[in-house]
């Protein structure tokens, strides 16, 4: 499993509004699981918008659980140059799948790029993806 960071709303985006696309300056060969991080910084440009459409946005406030730690995962499904997806912007897009939140954020550091969890982090996303799977009814979408 690899782990993106992202910039709030935009995780929260992800999670909760149906972005089906993560836009990046670079590409990846890299298909699969991928765990959501939640960066410590906040596009404040985009928070400011998605609350003015709305969006509650719960936990993108400076000091939240919500910020540095991660927040859920998807399968990264394929890299695109073009789509039809409302949320694409370019040069590169992510397409994201299987889309889960966590309930309870799991504190840690992120990085630049795709990179790999530390394995304490591991045995707590896992966990986390098996809790969310069984919540929602699902436990076939707790194995990675």
């Amino acid at each position: 499993m690899k782990a993106l960071s992202i910039r709030q709303p935009w995780v929260w985006a992800i999670l909760h509004a149906g972005k089906d696309v993560e836009n990046r300056s670079w590409s990846t060969r890299y298909r699969g699981l991928v765990a959501l991080h939640a960066a410590k910084s906040v596009d404040k440009t985009a928070h400011h918008a998605f609350l003015e459409q709305g969006h509650p946005l719960p936990g993108s406030e400076a000091g939240s659980a919500w910020l540095g730690a991660y927040v859920g995962t998807a399968r990264l499904v394929d890299v695109v140059t073009q789509s039809d997806s409302r949320w694409w912007q370019g040069p590169y897009g992510f397409v994201l799948s299987d889309v889960v939140a966590f309930d309870t954020p799991i504190p840690a550091t992120g990085r630049l790029g795709l990179f790999t969890p530390a394995d304490t982090d591991l045995m707590q996303i896992h966990a986390a993806m098996t809790w969310a799977a069984f919540a929602s009814g699902d436990p076939e979408r707790a194995v990675p």
